[in-house]
């Protein structure tokens, strides 16, 4: 569905698909919702980056154990992710970058496997006004570090 303009919204059942794969919808960028539960169990990849009119991540129905990319950058509208998202335990790669979302989501390092974060808190507050920042990055080095071993 990569690149389809015109697309609003799309029909609940594409929560459900069970066997998909990957979900491409990249620059849709008249997507203003999705399901508002997923529950697609074999989903590896999911892409909405450019949907610049989402306004939210839908909640996960179960567990998507085989996530591991969700691409949310330029969707400028989104501002938190459900925190059931700590669910999608082999999610390796999720790119928040120029979304609404002001803080990394408090479950992030509960991701075992998270290897790459991508994220700018675009309408957040000032780097100085965010006191848990240092202690954020701490955390993250040390992810590199278990990743990337001196």
């Amino acid at each position: 569905m990569e690149g389809c303009t015109r697309l609003v919204d799309v029909h609940p059942s594409l929560g459900v698909l069970k066997r998909l794969k990957l979900l491409n919808m990249r620059d849709c960028k008249s997507l203003r919702s999705l399901p508002t539960k997923i529950g697609m169990e074999s989903l590896e990849t999911l892409i909405l980056s450019g949907c610049s009119n989402l306004a939210r991540f839908p909640e996960i129905d179960g567990k998507m154990e085989h996530l591991k990319t969700l691409a949310l950058s330029d969707c400028y509208k989104v501002e938190y992710l459900p925190e059931n998202l700590q669910q999608a335990e082999s999610l390796e790669e999720l790119d928040l970058s120029e979304t609404s979302i002001t803080e990394p989501p408090p479950f992030i390092f509960l991701l075992k496997n998270i290897k790459i974060l991508s994220f700018n808190g675009r309408k957040g507050p000032s780097y100085k006004s965010r006191p848990n920042f240092p202690s954020l990055f701490k955390e993250i080095f040390h992810m590199i570090l278990l990743v990337y071993p001196l």
